[in-house]
């Protein structure tokens, strides 16, 4: 307020003299012209590089945005000079830092509404600014599509509820009774069916799936479907698009399917699911995935293209003979996988069983360009036998995997950087083996986890830079720019 004064004082006495104006005294608007006293229009700094201050001083200019301000005592630029903090949004200047927080900081975002694309929908509490979702609760909607990182609008949700009724509308004030009733209504605008909780019903012995739209069935808390009469829950035809997430499937009898895709062309994601009881069948694509009364996760696949990732099983047994297939990020117990052909990337996976007889993974039809990287393989059986943890082809990229298969048999895979216990003398490019004691945090307990001094640490392929998260979905390699670690899990 007193430079205000003395500014103004200065103006009068030079109109009152006659004399030409103070050059030092700026305003670039009629609002800061007023304010100051200036009432022959708008005057703007003349020097090379200057602007005009909020007091209608004329300085050089110090900042444009936030990173030329390089002193970390003044790291805001506001009206062209860098200070200490923020007090509104308009005193942050660089759009990628818009908002003002309450501790002066300028950040990208203070809430979600801020955050306005599909990628990045989410304003992190902490960091402040716009990301993927990862839940639910990042969503003003209540329903994250974790599989791609995306919120989904209310307008898009068909909402399913044990206490729901049979009606054209399935909103949240009047949910739907059964998925059949929902998948009614499935158009390129509505494309959600939110099972809100609680286990609910097909409605009709199996679902055909509208080869016109991609569909989502996502699960909220506690979300289970019973099968129907079918010998399928759902069905894909036509090119479809189906995405389960975050659901529990229920059901009885040994050929059970949770999806048939019966024709080249169709994908189906299966993410974040619950597949752990028994008598239930699960397929895919022209993958058929099962859960018998062994509770196993069992996959058969002609064509198509398939996603299985960040699933937990009982069991699995997978049979592949083309087609396109995902399977990365699953805690898979007792199984076998057997690719005959196709393209298979099989990254970032727990195998355990406790059968000595069993051979998990023969890949020996796989196409060029699949992999086998980062694996954690546990067969804790007391008895050696000459069951086979992995076979590959030459077709198969083979690294970074841990092998405690408790077997004399060799792994007939050509693999690099590998881990193996005593059973196995390896050889090949960066493996070595050692006593299955030291690899893990509690084996005991089947804590797979890395041990603190685990010869599997830093012991990775360095080549593997594509692989940059792990099974629990940690940074990979840690930290960045060493060697990574060997299995599915990196150690933080």
């Amino acid at each position: 307020m007193r430079m205000r004064t003395i500014l103004v004082l200065i103006l009068g006495l030079g109109a009152a003299c006659g004399t030409k104006p103070n050059p030092d005294v700026c305003c670039t608007s009629v609002d800061q012209c007023a304010a100051i006293g200036v009432s022959d229009g708008l005057r703007p700094c003349g020097g090379a590089g200057q602007v005009c201050t909020p007091v209608g001083v004329c300085v050089a200019s110090e900042c444009d945005v936030n990173t030329d301000c390089t002193d970390a005592a003044s790291p805001i630029c506001i009206a062209h000079e860098c200070v200490a903090k923020c007090v509104i949004d308009a005193d942050c200047m660089d759009p990628a830092a818009a908002k003002c927080d309450s501790d002066g900081v300028c950040v990208a975002c203070l809430e979600n509404t801020q955050c306005t694309t599909d990628t990045a929908p989410t304003c992190d509490a902490t960091a402040h600014t716009c990301r993927a979702c990862a839940a639910d609760a990042d969503c003003d909607s209540g329903v994250c599509l974790e599989t791609v990182g995306e919120c989904a609008a209310t307008a898009r949700l068909i909402i399913v509820s044990p206490n729901g009724t049979s009606n054209a509308q399935c909103d949240a004030a009047h949910p739907c009774l059964t998925v059949a009733d929902a998948m009614t209504l499935i158009t390129g605008q509505r494309d959600v069916i939110r099972i809100a909780g609680g286990k609910v019903q097909t409605g009709m012995p199996t679902i055909d799936v509208p080869h016109i739209d991609a569909v989502i069935v996502d699960g909220g808390p506690t979300a289970e479907i019973g099968a129907g009469s079918g010998s399928a829950v759902f069905k894909v035809e036509q090119g479809a698009t189906l995405t389960l997430e975050g659901v529990a499937f229920t059901g009885a009898g040994p050929s059970k399917r949770v999806v048939a895709v019966n024709n080249i062309g169709g994908e189906v994601v299966i993410t974040g699911c619950a597949l752990t009881h028994a008598g239930f069948t699960l397929a895919l694509g022209t993958l058929d995935v099962r859960l018998s009364t062994l509770d196993d996760f069992d996959a058969s696949q002609a064509g198509g293209v398939s996603h299985i990732e960040r699933n937990q099983t009982a069991g699995f047994a997978f049979v592949m003979t083309a087609g396109d297939a995902t399977v990365q990020r699953n805690t898979l117990g007792s199984g076998t996988a057997d690719i005959r052909g196709g393209r298979i990337t099989l990254d970032n996976n727990l195998f355990t069983s406790t059968d000595s007889f069993e051979d998990a993974v023969q890949m020996q039809g796989a196409d060029a360009g699949s992999t086998f990287r980062f694996n954690t393989m546990v067969n804790t059986s007391t008895v050696d036998n000459t069951a086979t943890s992995v076979h590959c082809s030459t077709n198969t990229l083979a690294t970074s995997n841990i092998i405690a298969w408790n077997s004399s048999a060799s792994s007939a895979c050509l693999s690099t950087y590998s881990l193996y216990d005593t059973f196995v003398n390896p050889g090949g490019v960066g493996n070595q083996s050692a006593d299955v004691s030291t690899f893990f945090a509690d084996y005991a307990h089947q804590d797979y986890h890395l041990a603190l001094a685990s010869p599997a640490l830093a012991h990775g392929d360095p080549g593997a830079v594509d692989v940059m998260v792990d099974l629990e979905g940690h940074p990979r390699p840690n930290p960045a720019g060493s060697a990574p670690d060997v299995g599915a899990f990196e150690a933080p």
